[in-house]
């Protein structure tokens, strides 16, 4: 009897470690399947919800203008896409200035400024005797987009073309701003009118002073 119940025993020893096992394995498999599950039913959810406040974000940021380049004036130095990006925002290939002569020694000249930086300018000097002389030059993105800024508030503020004072030995200033579709100009006579256009035309005197001129043989 006594060596029975010592083999009985082994048995239930024997037999319940392989139970043991399969209880385990059994636990892992549930908490796989569980995780598995889980994984496919809110994996899509989450992800979506990332998609979408990622496209809400970026839709409340503001777009760029150009007085944002401005603000970050070193990305219109280095770097190739702020640079693009706000070239695209400029709707003028060319801005210029005519100075016509005067009664006495006014400098008489056409300055004009390119979007891609160029700048050419032909001087008369009518006093001097000395005629026409071309000039190549060139002119900073962000120097352009100041005067791109100053041509936008001198149209607004502008709805003549011409404007002309009632004396008669001053100089005229022609301003034009050329787009691929058209041509806006302003002509001032005696710089009489609005003050946004004085302020333009004063700019673009400064820009052509202050510019470096290399002589060309021609316009």
């Amino acid at each position: 009897r006594l060596n029975s119940g010592v083999r009985a025993h082994r048995n239930i020893a024997v037999n319940s470690t392989p139970m043991r096992i399969r209880w385990s394995f059994i636990l892992l498999t549930a908490l796989a399947t569980a995780s598995i599950s889980a994984a496919a039913i809110f994996g899509p959810i989450v992800a979506h919800q990332y998609i979408q406040d990622a496209n809400t974000q970026a839709a409340s940021r503001p777009h760029p203008t150009l007085q944002t380049y401005i603000e970050d004036g070193s990305s219109l130095l280095f770097d190739e896409e702020s640079q693009q990006g706000a070239l695209s925002l400029i709707p003028y290939d060319s801005i210029s200035l005519e100075r016509t002569p005067c009664f006495g020694p006014c400098p008489v000249y056409v300055v004009t400024f390119y979007k891609n930086g160029r700048a050419t300018l032909s001087t008369n000097n009518v006093w001097g005797g000395e005629g026409k002389k071309y000039y190549t030059g060139k002119i900073s993105l962000g120097s352009y987009i100041r005067l791109v800024q100053m041509v936008t508030l001198a149209k607004n503020s502008s709805p003549e073309s011409i404007y002309a004072a009632q004396w008669t030995d001053d100089y005229t200033a022609i301003i034009r701003a050329t787009s691929k579709d058209q041509t806006w100009t302003v002509s001032d006579y005696g710089r009489v009118a609005p003050v946004e256009v004085w302020a333009l035309e004063t700019l673009l005197h400064t820009y052509r002073e202050q510019s470096e001129w290399t002589p060309a043989s021609g316009p």
